[in-house]
C-alpha cells in the first residue's frame, strides 16, 4: 500500500487522469492502472498487461451486473468489505503522514532489540527421550560409536528428527535453562545428557557457539518501521475505539462462544 501511494504521489495528476481505455464507454483511467499494480509506472509492458486486466474486469463486472447479481446479498457485502479497506487504507496513509515514523524512534527501537540480544547462539543436536533409562541408552550407543543423527531418527519426538535433530543456531535466552547450564562448559563436539526437560529427557550435542550477530541500524531500519507503524496504527484505532460507540449484538456474541466451544 505504501509503495503505490508513493507512486501515485510521483506521478503528475493530468497523467493520473488520463484514460487509456474504455469498456462500453466505461473508461479505465491511468490512476486505476496504476492502483491496481504500481509496477505499472516503470514498465510498459506491464501497464498494458494490467490494462488488459481491468478491461477484462470490466466486461465480467458488466455482465454481472446485467445478471442482477449485483443485487445478491453476498455480492453486495464483499462490495461493501471491499470499500471499506479502500477508506481505511486510505485514512492510515492520511494518519502516517500527519504523524511520521521518527528516524529518532527508530533508533531507539533498534537500541532496545540490541540490548535484549542474548550474548551468544548454540548451534545444537538434540535427541529427546521419554525416560532417563532411555536417555542413558542412547548414551550408551554414541560411547559405542553409533550416528547421532541416525539415533536422533530412531525417535521421531526428538525435534528435527528427520533432520538428524539438528536444530540449526538457536539463542542462548530461546534454549530451556536446564539445558544452557549444562553448554556454559561444554565443548564444541562434545555430548552432554541425560538433562531433565518439561518434555522428557534430551541428549544433547552442541556443534558450535559464536557471539550472536547484530544487524545493523541500516539493515534493520526497514523492519523497525513497519512495527512501528503496526503498533502506532494499532494505538490510533483503540483511540477510535474508545470514543466510538460500538455495540455487538447478540448475533455476534452468540457467534463468538460458537467458536471457542469448538
Amino acid at each position: 500500500m505504501r509503495k503505490l501511494l508513493l507512486v501515485l504521489a510521483l506521478v503528475p495528476l493530468p497523467v493520473l487522469a488520463q484514460t487509456l481505455a474504455t469498456v462500453d464507454g466505461t473508461p479505465i483511467t491511468a490512476a486505476q492502472v496504476l492502483a491496481a499494480n504500481p509496477a505499472a509506472a516503470q514498465n510498459a509492458k506491464v501497464r498494458q498487461q494490467t490494462l488488459n486486466i481491468l478491461i477484462d474486469r470490466a466486461l465480467l463486472a458488466a455482465q454481472a451486473k446485467k445478471s442482477g447479481l449485483d443485487h445478491e446479498s453476498a455480492v453486495a457485502a464483499a462490495i461493501a468489505v471491499q470499500t471499506q479497506a479502500v477508506y481505511a487504507n486510505a485514512a492510515a496513509r492520511r494518519y502516517f503522514q500527519q504523524h511520521p515514523i521518527s528516524h529518532e524512534a527508530i533508533q531507539k527501537a533498534y537500541d532496545k532489540a540490541v540490548a535484549a540480544l542474548p550474548a551468544r547462539q548454540y548451534r545444537l543436536r538434540e535427541i529427546l527421550v521419554p525416560s532417563r533409562p532411555e536417555a542413558e541408552k542412547v548414551l550408551t550407543a554414541l560411547a559405542q560409536g553409533q550416528s547421532f543423527s541416525q539415533l536422533a531418527a530412531q525417535y521421531p519426538q526428538s525435534p528435527n528428527s528427520t533432520l538428524g535433530g539438528e536444530l540449526g543456531w538457536v539463542n542462548g535466552n530461546a534454549i530451556a535453562a536446564p539445558i544452557l547450564k549444562e553448554l556454559d562448559a561444554t565443548k564444541v563436539g562434545e555430548v552432554v545428557g541425560p538433562i531433565s526437560v518439561p518434555e522428557g529427557w534430551v541428549v544433547v550435542q552442541m556443534l558450535g557457539q559464536r557471539p550472536t550477530p547484530k544487524l545493523t541500524l541500516a539493515q534493520a531500519q526497514g523492519q523497525i518501521e513497519e512495527e512501528l507503524r503496526q503498533q502506532a496504527l494499532n494505538a490510533y484505532i483503540e483511540k477510535l475505539r474508545q470514543s466510538a460507540h460500538i455495540v455487538l449484538t447478540a448475533a455476534a456474541t452468540s457467534a463468538h462462544e460458537k467458536q471457542h466451544d469448538h
